[in-house]
């Protein structure tokens, strides 16, 4: 749909038409992620293909998977992030064994706050 199509929309029908599309986004990211889930493991590398730019193309160790979110730690700051299932993809390199490029991770995890 063009931006002139948009234009000639009343308010009342683009109000609807951004509640479908929600929906829809919303079903989608439940898909993928149940996708995704089963082809996902502890350990395993992933990087982040979401929307937010803050973390945008970094890569994630998989330290916890749920229903709807990985807990995943960060190999370049060792934070841990809940991210949602449908916005991570494995990583080519991620079937074999990473070395352990977590800056200060030990330390991180030697203090006790490695689970958030």
């Amino acid at each position: 749909m063009t931006n002139s199509e948009l234009n000639k929309l009343s308010l009342s029908e683009l109000r609807d038409l951004r509640n479908r599309v929600t929906e829809m986004l919303s079903l989608k990211m439940q898909i993928e992620g149940k996708i995704n889930a089963d082809s996902l493991k502890i350990g395993m590398t992933v990087k982040y293909i979401g929307g937010t730019n803050k973390i945008k193309d970094e890569k994630f160790k998989v330290v916890k998977i749920n229903k709807v979110n990985a807990q995943c730690k960060s190999y370049s700051t060792g934070i841990a992030w809940n991210i949602k299932l449908a916005n991570i993809e494995p990583c080519e390199d991620s079937e074999k064994e990473m070395p352990e490029k977590i800056v200060g991770y030990k330390e991180y995890e030697a203090e006790g706050r490695g689970e958030r």
